[in-house]
């Protein structure tokens, strides 16, 4: 049963294959604090096990999403906000880790995968902040577990013509802007690597096997917009964010 997995994600296991995730139960908001200042560049989201099953079947306190007829227009919505200097910034972005509001069921769903969340639009932060809101709603408050997962939050500074990014490997990704080709400069000369390159709504748009200290990818059929380069060398990930003009 869900209420006996609160503490797990109903991906089974963190983003990527990594070890650890967080858990978050928020009772009005939850902050995740950051070590260094600096733009977010996003981070992986993911149901929690006890509220995905909750939303699923519903239970005891919650009720089953989409209702008895499947048409209840219900959601389950995570906000993010970014304080910076103890002041709270007033732009936001939402992430539906469940919704049943569209006129054709068969489109309904509850996240069940770990997705990446941009964020780089909130701009320079010391701490992010976390809102759950629900469509279940009783006299006490939401009725929907208040629990989602999150892993792999990443930071860069977008004033850098280059950026440095990594979780355990070191690169460099430039010219940002790019417009026919963008470099990627790695550690291991001998070792092959395999890149991809992710639209902002999780995508993969690009793949590549790639060897080299110096390496081009060719992005001139990418339409202009932001993504996301991620780099794994043996069991290191280095991540990147670049402009397409």
């Amino acid at each position: 049963p869900g209420f006996l997995n609160e503490s797990s994600a109903i991906a089974g296991g963190g983003a990527e294959g990594s070890a650890t995730y967080a858990v978050s139960y928020v009772l009005s908001a939850s902050i995740l604090r950051l070590e260094n200042r600096g733009t977010v560049n996003g981070l992986f989201v993911t149901n929690n096990t006890y509220a995905w099953f909750s939303m699923k079947d519903g239970d005891a306190f919650a009720k089953k999403f989409g209702g008895i007829t499947g048409n209840d227009p219900d959601f389950f919505l995570l906000t993010v906000k970014k304080y910076l200097d103890g002041q709270l910034g007033a732009d936001s972005v939402n992430f539906y880790l469940a919704d049943y509001r569209f006129a054709n069921n068969a489109q309904d769903y509850i996240v069940d995968d770990w997705t990446w969340l941009d964020l780089s639009s909130l701009g320079n932060a010391d701490s992010l902040r976390f809102t759950l809101s629900s469509s279940d709603v009783g006299a006490f408050g939401m009725n929907t577990p208040a629990y989602f997962c999150v892993d792999n939050v990443t930071t860069t500074d977008l004033v850098s013509s280059k950026n440095s990014l990594a979780f355990d490997l070191p690169m460099e990704v430039f010219p940002n802007p790019a417009t026919d080709f963008l470099s990627v400069r790695l550690p291991q000369e001998n070792e092959a690597s395999f890149a991809q390159i992710f639209d902002l709504q999780g995508k993969v748009v690009f793949e590549k096997t790639i060897s080299g200290v110096q390496n081009g990818l060719d992005v001139r059929s990418l339409p202009p917009g932001i993504y996301l380069l991620r780099v794994q060398q043996g069991g290191k990930i280095g991540l990147g964010k670049f402009v397409k003009e």
